[in-house]
């Protein structure tokens, strides 16, 4: 698309950060994650719960962390970020952080 000059929308990215979270491809996903930070999609609601989403499937949990705490994040993703990173814990084998997350966000 981009070498085609078509123009790069919020829901192309998110479907392609969704596909790279189900290819679990650490190397493309920080190539991907490089380029949307680049062309300055990083900060959109929906692309912050993208990325995050994706670092976590693709094993890249201490990047997911320094995204989640490091935010700031818009208020219409605050709860969808907790969400996204408390599923990531427990998806990633860390049970008790998941909990421990959870019990914060109360």
């Amino acid at each position: 698309m981009v070498e085609e000059g078509v123009e790069l929308i919020e829901f192309t990215l998110t479907s392609v950060l969704n596909a790279c979270g189900l290819l679990m491809e650490a190397k493309i996903s920080e190539q991907i994650h490089g380029f949307i930070l680049k062309v300055g999609f990083g900060s959109n609601a929906c692309m912050e719960v993208a990325l995050l989403d994706m670092c976590t499937r693709c094993g890249r949990m201490a990047d997911a962390q320094k995204m989640f705490y490091q935010g700031p994040f818009s208020e219409s993703s605050s709860s969808i970020i907790w969400t996204s990173m408390i599923c990531a814990y427990a998806r990633n084998g860390q049970p008790e952080e998941a909990l421990s997350l959870f019990a914060r966000a109360n």
